[in-house]
């Protein structure tokens, strides 16, 4: 919802600004890509290890969190992490 309302609103400044060709943000199909957006409040890095929550506690957590090994440095002041699915 973040990326459609971002895309909306840049299309929206674009219109303002007087542009002819201001381009509608397009639909696209759910398979054509998959990314997930994690805010940092929710990420926890332990030794080059990164924990995504997937949601629930106890009982009600229906999936494991997902863990991961960094490649690289995580920046300091991070804002969010986007994990995204190669073809």
């Amino acid at each position: 919802y973040f990326r459609i309302d971002n895309a909306m609103a840049r299309f929206f400044d674009r219109v303002k600004q007087g542009e002819k060709k201001s381009g509608f943000p397009r639909v696209r199909p759910r398979h054509n890509f998959f990314t997930l957006c994690y805010p940092a409040m929710y990420i926890k890095i332990e030794k080059g290890i990164i924990r995504l929550p997937t949601g629930g506690k106890g009982k009600n957590k229906k999936y494991p969190d997902v863990y991961a090994r960094l490649t690289e440095e995580a920046p300091e002041e991070f804002k969010t992490v986007a994990i995204s699915r190669d073809g």
